[in-house]
């Protein structure tokens, strides 16, 4: 089950109680990157360093062990400090796509993140994990399309291979046992002519996101595929 105010509204142990009152047995939180650290940490990979604040996970985690409830972290969402200033929001959307999604102009710096939200919750029995959120459409990641002569190419999915391929590499080196699932794409897609200039397409179809992923030059690792 998910619960999308957990664990920034209400009390996340009333919240969880009611999940576990309805039978849930696991609970996908957002952990955000951005929510975390709000400035950039001098020790990234390490989960005591002053610039993060964990305290809303800390509560989500010990209400879940409270209830016998498993947590699946699905981490995302790019710091202000950590964005790429050379991507500006989609064309006519700047509203509606937050700028979280905002691709780091750095994929290590989301892998030291994963490193240090392992290092913090895997003592605590959190072991699943999914590295970033729909990363096939504008809402979680920008750019998803660049311009290459007079059409649009699909960019999402070499710039998520660099980020999962972090992000693996560093909750693995927190706990070698974690369960790491990519791809966790969205169910939905843009079916239009990529060579259409006025704006670019704002999502890439799930089975095309998968199907770059798995080319040689990209292909990340993970234990598991999340749809």
């Amino acid at each position: 089950m998910q619960d999308d105010r957990i664990p920034f509204q209400g009390n996340p142990a009333e919240r969880v109680r009611l999940i576990a009152d309805a039978g849930g047995k696991l609970l996908r939180v957002d952990l955000r990157w951005d929510e975390v650290a709000r400035s950039r940490p001098t020790a990234p990979t390490d989960p005591a360093d002053p610039a993060y604040n964990w305290a809303p996970y800390d509560a989500t985690v010990a209400a879940a062990a409270t209830y016998g409830i498993e947590v699946l972290f699905a981490v995302y969402g790019t710091p202000t400090w950590a964005r790429d200033p050379s991507v500006r929001s989609h064309p006519g959307y700047q509203s509606e796509f937050p700028e979280s999604s905002i691709r780091p102009t750095d994929a290590a710096d989301f892998g030291a993140f994963g490193e240090a939200a392992a290092r913090r919750y895997a003592p605590l029995g959190v072991k699943k994990w999914e590295g970033w959120n729909e990363a096939n459409i504008a809402l979680f990641l920008q750019p998803q399309y660049n311009r290459v002569g007079n059409r649009w190419s699909a960019a999402s999915p070499a710039i998520y291979s660099d980020l999962l391929k972090a992000f693996y590499a560093g909750v693995k080196r927190a706990d070698p046992t974690a369960v790491i699932a990519g791809a966790v794409t969205a169910p939905a897609g843009d079916r239009r002519n990529e060579s259409e200039l006025d704006n670019p397409p704002r999502r890439v179809t799930p089975d095309d996101f998968i199907a770059a992923l798995n080319a040689p030059a990209l292909r990340p690792p993970m234990d598991v595929v999340s749809h």
